[in-house]
Formats: C-alpha cells, sequence, structure tokens
C-alpha cells in the first residue's frame, strides 16, 4: 500500500521577485504535484525554468536515503 505525504520548501523565485514556499506532495519516494505560494506549477509559465522548482519536479523520484534507511 503507498504511502502520500507532504513536505515543504522555500527558495527565492525570480520570476516573481520575492521568496516563497512550495508544498510538495508523495505518494512513496515519487513527487506526485506541486503547489507553490503564487500558484499551481502548472499554470505558473516558468517551471520548465525555475530552479527553486526544479529541486522536487513532478515525477521527481527520491532515491537516498530510502525509507528504510538503506544504501
Amino acid at each position: 500500500m503507498s504511502q502520500t505525504y507532504n513536505t515543504g520548501d522555500v527558495g527565492f523565485c525570480p520570476y516573481v521577485g520575492h521568496s516563497g514556499g512550495m508544498i510538495i506532495t508523495w505518494e512513496d519516494n515519487t513527487v506526485i504535484s506541486v503547489e507553490c505560494s503564487a500558484e499551481n506549477h502548472e499554470v505558473c509559465g516558468y517551471s520548465e525554468t525555475c530552479k527553486f522548482y526544479q529541486r522536487h519536479p513532478v515525477g521527481f523520484v527520491k532515491t537516498f536515503p530510502l525509507n528504510n534507511g538503506s544504501v
């Protein structure tokens, strides 16, 4: 059974000119959605080039550390 949970991230968005936050929704080790403080990444228009978004884009798979602590 998969586990869904949220994490947060904070960074500077040059496109809006100020710092902002993101809520990242994970299903197990894969990012399934990202919402930033300005709007949803899908309607932002800058997600393809935004370094802030690219830290954990939709589809990103966390490979380390694994949930069980192994390498």
